[in-house]
């Protein structure tokens, strides 16, 4: 889930849950017009049923460490506004979780749910599968960042 860790380091610069919530969902948009690894670079049909199974391992092992960090950063930096760290990541996660919900077929057509569909269609940028690897360099140099920004602050 690296959105939501980017929206919640990124969401440390505001100081209120709406501005924190609504940076996130911006961070959103720029990482993801940055190519980056992520299933679709070796799954490049439209997201559907048809999902093949390692996907959900990927999506399910990503939201776990994800928990695990938050929890262990709630208890280990007490310092934090741990209520913007929060909506940062939800505002992170937002746009993914509207676009890829269940019942896209259904929903992306819908006032709202199609404008942040075509809104993340058009910001969203794929990794060609041959250069995955440049994709997880990336990946580990903003999460690593995003992850330091989270312990520094």
């Amino acid at each position: 889930m690296p959105h939501a860790l980017i929206g919640a380091a990124a969401a440390q610069i505001t100081t209120t849950p709406m501005a924190a919530f609504f940076v996130g969902i911006v961070t959103h948009l720029i990482f993801d017009f940055v190519p980056h690894l992520e299933p679709s670079t070796f799954f490049k049909k439209e997201y559907g049923d048809n999902w093949p199974r390692w996907v959900y391992a990927w999506i399910f092992l990503e939201f776990i460490l994800t928990i695990i960090f938050f929890i262990w950063l709630f208890f280990n930096k007490p310092s934090h506004d741990f209520s913007l760290i929060i909506w940062g990541a939800l505002g992170g996660l937002s746009i993914d979780l509207i676009d890829h919900n269940p019942f896209k077929q259904r929903t992306r057509q819908w006032f709202g749910f199609k404008q942040i569909h075509l809104i993340h269609k058009f910001f969203h940028k794929d990794l060609p599968r041959n250069l995955w690897y440049f994709g997880l360099i990336l990946l580990i140099l903003i999460l690593g960042g995003a992850v330091w920004l989270l312990l520094k602050f």
